[in-house]
């Protein structure tokens, strides 16, 4: 074994095998991830870690054979109320079955391949669930977390997991985003050596293929559910898997020489013999019942000696995980302890969590940790009909709005108190305005005075005015993506939205969107996307348009490393989108939602709700106006070309145009005051210069 690990150079050069619609793991795109980002890891893998194994490998004193590494465990469960959210005896069955499988005591030893019998092992290793947390209170090791995400859990989420350091954090959840070879993507692991940072760490897992009980019973007859989390806790303390690089003798595999080259992942159950690489000596069979295949989980049997050593040698190294079973981490994990009564925690699950404003919102108890005999709820802004002490509590909002709640549980161990910050939207179902509608978010005056409602993600900020940037006027609305996608956070979606309505669809045709944007890539890995949608009746929901990656950026530069601010004359651009199926309606309501993946912060502004007289998305002319917002004039500073035959018009947002007059032929770089009549109203307008060449078209302020 003496190349351990040089496998990561091979990851950094190729792109991985994809595997199709049975795509189990994620480890060989996690590693190579890594590696781009961090090139200066690969002659440490390939050169240092290679000589400290085969020194570790060479030492008389490995660990006796009746001896065993302890991992304490805290286990995540995220949900959204639906079969994901796994019962603790679940989870119990689940570390059962990785104890089983990692002992070599489980049921199907003798069925071994006799070609392997005498290269199977035990790996002297342990999963206990953690009976104390990092501030020495009593646990269960078992963690619940609301999250709307929970079926498609980007992989931020861990950011919820407990120091890294101390405990093996096991994230298991409904669905993960992202199937990396295109197929179903079932778990991901990362391995020692990396410094893995949290945001990275631990093992995370389809909780459906978690133990053989609850929602692990849909798997296949013979299934041992839980040896899939056997294979990703292969990965947690070192070891790669069977099928690595093939058969390529270079990189000699696994770096297990009592685990014969395989030259693609085995798939299915348990056959007759498959010998997919014949240039070994002597030339054995795949070892298809290796938990390090992609195998059923019926088929999964076995560990090997050698795999062994590079587990032992992973959590005894400093390098590797030798913090997490150190005999003082594992007493003050409370590993050693007898399971006893816990003050409960908070969790929730609400059955909608936006609504109209007068309906009821629906929220049950999700508490864990210990049985509770108190509940308290507190929903400021809104009234609770029923059920302020109760398990199940109903609460009506009489206003728009996203609010805040408190919930309090407790029993004699003690009581915890959690504030959940904007996760109820109330949407309004008064129409803000007859006719078309324009936000500047110039005259936002402070919480509760927003004309829109924000969902917030659970990982990060939300959508919120701000003074650093405006396509016109002051302000705009922005989401502070830069701190929320820290490097190395990769392969996820975090979803923020905001609400806007409801607006009159009977008393206009060609309803159109329109708005202004900005945004800065950070880096070549970034995916982010804009969609825009439409309800007529605020609970369900039709896609009306979309921003992808390709046209998203509007800075410049290729990259922004730095927190990305867009000037007021520069770096936005618009986008239109027809909602004319909410014409006739009586109320429609607009859906902005921004799908972020590790991009840089996003602005918008001059959201136009109404007729088209608003957009043009051809043909603009290379031109400036200033002020915005005007009093008594606006100036117009022409660019490269000269401006021939144009006519400039204000029009209100009912589609009235209230000015209108010929311009001067302009040369280029010059610039024109243009007065504006005393009678004009105060308000939002939308100025538009048309030539022969195209025009330009912007919401307007008069003040």
């Amino acid at each position: 074994m003496k190349k351990f690990f040089t496998l990561l150079f091979g990851l950094a050069l190729l792109a991985g095998p994809s595997y199709g619609q049975n795509h189990i793991c994620a480890f060989d795109e996690d590693i190579n991830d890594l590696l781009q980002r961090y090139p200066e890891k690969v002659n440490w893998f390939s050169e240092t870690l290679p000589s400290l194994l085969q020194d570790y490998r060479a030492q008389e004193s490995q660990i006796p054979e009746d001896s065993t590494f302890i991992i304490p465990v805290v286990v995540h469960v995220f949900h959204d109320g639906g079969p994901e959210n796994i019962s603790d005896a679940q989870v119990f069955d689940m570390i059962r079955v990785m104890n089983e499988d990692y002992s070599f005591t489980h049921a199907d030893t003798a069925l071994i391949d006799s070609t392997f019998r005498g290269v199977q092992a035990s790996m002297q290793i342990e999963f206990r669930l953690a009976r104390l947390d990092p501030d020495s209170n009593c646990t269960t090791g078992i963690l619940r977390h609301r999250t709307r995400l929970a079926n498609d859990l980007p992989q931020g989420f861990k950011t919820f997991g407990w120091n890294n350091r101390d405990y093996l954090n096991i994230y298991l959840v409904g669905g993960l985003y992202g199937g990396g070879g295109g197929g179903t993507l079932i778990g991901y692991a990362m391995p020692p050596g990396f410094n893995v940072p949290l945001r990275r760490d631990g093992i995370a897992n389809r909780s459906d293929y978690a133990g053989t009980i609850g929602t692990a019973l849909g798997l296949p007859v013979g299934s041992r559910g839980g040896s899939v989390l056997s294979h990703e806790g292969g990965h947690y303390v070192g070891l790669m898997h069977t099928f690595q690089d093939g058969c390529s003798a270079l990189l000699d595999n696994d770096y297990c020489t009592d685990t014969p080259p395989v030259d693609s992942p085995n798939y299915g159950p348990c056959t007759a013999q498959i010998n997919s690489c014949n240039f070994d000596v002597p030339d054995l069979p795949d070892n298809i019942e290796n938990y390090m295949d992609y195998t059923d989980n019926e088929c999964m049997r076995m560990f090997t000696e050698q795999q062994r050593d590079i587990a032992h040698f992973s959590l005894s190294s400093v390098f590797g995980r030798k913090r997490l079973v150190e005999y003082d981490n594992l007493v003050d994990r409370g590993v050693f302890l007898d399971p006893s009564p816990c003050a409960p925690q908070p969790d929730y699950i609400i059955e909608d969590e936006v609504v109209l404003v007068g309906d009821t919102v629906v929220l049950h108890s999700n508490a864990y940790n210990g049985a509770v005999t108190s509940h308290t709820w507190d929903f400021p802004g809104g009234t609770i009909t029923s059920g302020a002490s109760d398990s199940t509590v109903k609460v009506v909002y009489a206003q728009g709005g996203t609010y805040d709640f408190q919930y309090t549980v407790g029993n004699n161990e003690g009581f915890n108190t959690r504030i959940y910050t904007d996760r109820v939207v109330v949407l309004d179902t008064a129409v803000q305005q007859s006719g078309p509608a324009i936000f500047d978010f110039e005259n936002v005056s402070g919480e509760g005075a927003e004309p829109f409602q924000v969902l917030v993600s659970e990982l990060g900020n939300g959508f919120a005015t701000t003074g650093d940037a405006a396509a016109s006027g002051n302000r705009s609305l922005k989401l502070d993506n830069f701190a929320k996608f820290a490097p190395a956070v990769n392969r996820e979606y975090q979803k923020d939205e905001v609400y806007f309505g409801p607006f009159d669809g009977t008393s206009l045709s060609n309803y159109n969107v329109s708005f202004d944007y900005a945004f800065a890539a950070k880096e070549d890995f970034t995916e982010d996307l804009v969609r825009v949608w439409l309800s007529t009746n605020g609970t369900s929901w039709s896609p009306r348009g979309s921003i992808s990656m390709n046209s998203l950026p509007t800075d410049t530069a290729i990259y922004q490393l730095q927190p990305f601010v867009p000037g007021p004359t520069h770096n936005w651009s618009n986008k239109q989108i027809s909602v004319a199926l909410a014409q006739n309606s009586e109320k429609f309501w607009i859906r902005i939602e921004y799908l972020g993946k590790y991009g840089n912060n996003f602005y918008m502004d001059n959201l136009y709700v109404g007729t088209e007289v608003g957009l043009a998305e051809s043909g603009e002319l290379a031109l400036e106006a200033y002020p915005n917002p005007a009093n008594d004039h606006l100036t117009l500073a022409i660019g490269g070309e000269d401006l021939v035959q144009a006519q400039l018009e204000l029009v209100d947002l009912s589609g009235r145009t209230v000015l209108s007059q010929e311009l001067p032929m302009l040369l280029a770089g010059s610039s024109h005051r243009v007065a504006l009549p005393n009678t004009l109203a105060t308000g939002s307008y939308i100025l538009r210069i048309q030539s022969s060449k195209g025009q330009f078209v912007e919401p307007w302020i008069i003040e």
